[in-house]
């Protein structure tokens, strides 16, 4: 029985059943926002005529559990079923040739979604925290993989890039805990795989170690120049990483969350260690900074709760905000430099006062005064240590 009707449109209507069962009929686009927000529905039947949904048509339909979608519609709006948490699977068209930003964002249940060899490119956030999809094929029509695409798909255990991917955009997958394997096709030019870990082409760029992945030590290739952005971050088995000399790039979170991680040697090639580098690994004991590095960045080791001690050589001018916060268990601190590094706010945040500080004996005093430092109270002199 009808229950309810209306417009969504020019020249479209809406017919609302008790039993939750939307149907939109007419021709042209339903409006955008149509009905965002309704908990009353449970399936959309979208009848023939119909071209695109707009933008949040369908947003947080927190019953919706399923769509059927014509073969006349072009293009599904940004957010157009953002967080529809029951709906559990999507048939994409071979008409749809736009899938908005944000389209399927949130939707939890969501567990396979069939896309058309019409689509050249996956938006940005598209499938953002889908938590149960563990099916997804991407069509090799395909070119472009937009920024967190697939990120928070905590289900996916597998991937394969198309030969005609030629852009993948940054954080594509991270947050995708059950990754085992990230697969490019052999012909693709712009992008490689070795046993499931994904590369540029000519193999310098470390872009993704599949956090899944059951290996627990990983030789990087002495190819790779740049280890990047969140690259290991969250992979919970590895507990330790050997990386080349020709590396000279540590990108940001790169081994963030790595919670076995262990011990990491960083080569003399390294001068840029990014943000959150090694943020939460709560195993790691031994870590080497080469005296290649000035600065650490932002909250580089924070919550490296094993780590005891921590030499910064004697490059080192800045300490940034919370760089070594929450680090409780250091016992020594060995700063090579005669200038107190410049500190930002938390640098030293949540350890102890006691900690043993070594600095150069004629340093001691302007380590003292210094900003940060001078919440330490045991100053010792390095040249005592070596003895």
């Amino acid at each position: 029985m009808i229950v309810e009707t209306g417009e969504c449109g020019n020249n479209v209507t809406w017919a609302l059943e008790d039993n939750g069962t939307l149907t939109i009929s007419g021709a042209g686009e339903i409006s955008a926002s149509a009905f965002r927000g309704d908990e009353r529905i449970k399936t959309v039947v979208i009848e023939k005529g119909i071209t695109s949904t707009g933008y949040f048509a369908f947003e947080d339909c927190t019953s919706l559990s399923q769509v059927s979608i014509p073969d006349t519609v072009v293009s599904i709006g940004e957010e157009a079923f953002s967080g529809c948490v029951s709906l559990f699977e999507i048939v994409v068209p071979d008409s749809v040739t736009v899938i908005g930003e944000s389209a399927f964002m949130g939707c939890s249940s969501l567990i396979k979604v069939s896309m058309p060899h019409s689509i050249n490119y996956i938006d940005d956030y598209t499938f953002f925290d889908c938590l149960a999809l563990t099916n997804v094929v991407i069509p090799n029509s395909v070119t472009f993989i937009g920024e967190s695409a697939f990120k928070g798909c905590k289900s996916l255990a597998n991937i394969v890039i198309p030969i005609s991917v030629d852009r993948i955009g940054k954080f594509a997958f991270s947050d995708c805990d059950a990754l085992t394997a990230i697969n490019v096709d052999d012909s693709n030019e712009n992008y490689c795989s070795d046993n499931g870990i994904l590369f540029n082409k000519d193999k310098t760029e470390l872009i993704k170690y599949p956090a899944c992945k059951a290996d627990n030590s990983y030789f990087i290739p002495s190819s790779v120049t740049k280890i990047g952005d969140i690259a290991f971050n969250g992979c919970s088995a590895i507990t330790e990483v050997f990386i080349p000399d020709s590396v000279t790039c540590i990108g940001y979170s790169a081994f963030g969350g790595c919670t076995s991680l262990i011990q990491v040697y960083i080569p003399n090639g390294v001068t840029n260690i990014g943000r959150l580098t090694f943020e939460g690994c709560i195993s790691l004991t031994q870590i080497s900074i080469p005296n290649t590095v000035t600065a650490i960045g932002e909250y580089t080791l924070a919550g490296c709760t094993a780590l005891k001690n921590i030499s910064i050589p004697n490059t080192i001018t800045r300490l940034d905000c919370a760089a070594f916060s929450g680090c409780s268990s250091l016992e020594t601190i060995i700063s090579y430099n005669t200038n107190p590094p410049e500190c930002e706010r938390w640098v030293f945040d949540k350890i102890s006062d006691e900690t043993i500080v070594y600095v150069h004996r004629d340093s001691i005093e302007a380590y003292k005064a210094a900003k940060e430092w001078c919440n330490f109270k045991n100053f010792r002199a390095i040249e005592d240590m070596e003895d």
